[in-house]
């Protein structure tokens, strides 16, 4: 089983800029930003992977589900997108 990420918050945000990114200073607008981009992202994946589940008639959202509604909102379909 994966083991669950820690919740984004906008501290979070602030240390992935500086301790991955190498950003020296980042400001508020940038992690508030952020974070609502990553909440619209993580809602519009989970919503294609649940149409993806129900349209091969299972309950359970698997995790290829979610690889492939990545894939579409992030427009990178194997097949070229939309």
């Amino acid at each position: 089983m994966v083991d669950d990420p820690p919740t984004l918050t906008k501290k979070r945000i602030e240390k992935i800029f500086e301790d991955r990114a190498g950003a020296k200073r980042v400001s508020k607008e940038a992690k508030k930003r952020l974070l609502s981009i990553l909440n619209e992202l993580a809602y519009e994946i989970a919503l294609n992977s649940v149409k993806y589940s129900k349209n091969e008639g299972k309950k359970t959202v698997s995790g290829e589900n979610v690889r492939d509604a990545t894939r579409y909102v992030l427009g990178k379909e194997k097949d070229g997108g939309e």
